[in-house]
């Protein structure tokens, strides 16, 4: 299992207060949800009225096919039309990472 996690910074220069922000994230947030089947959370600058910080959450049983996904993610995030990117960093996490913990059988 690998689960792979963007962290995209963006700048929102159309908005002019935090509803307009809100919007314009809500919509970036239900387009990845929905066309790449991944999770999205606003994670950094929630009281920024221009600024955001976006967490993308990606899990697959192969690493080819995330660093596919991740890529795509990417190229859609600095295509959409309400935003401009600021920076994004990837992160892969496999089986054999050190953060993993261990519940135990149920």
């Amino acid at each position: 299992m690998f689960v792979g996690v963007l962290r995209i910074e963006c700048i929102i220069p159309i908005s002019a207060s935090l509803k307009d922000k809100r919007q314009a994230i809500r919509s970036l947030k239900d387009k990845l949800a929905w066309k790449f089947n991944v999770s999205v959370a606003e994670v950094g600058f929630q009281e920024k009225w221009q600024r955001a910080a976006i967490g993308v959450a990606v899990v697959s049983g192969e690493e080819a096919h995330l660093q596919r996904s991740l890529n795509e993610i990417s190229a859609f995030v600095r295509e959409f039309p309400a935003i401009r990117v600021v920076s994004i960093h990837k992160e892969v996490l496999d089986e054999g990472s050190e953060a993993q913990e261990d519940f135990g059988a149920l």
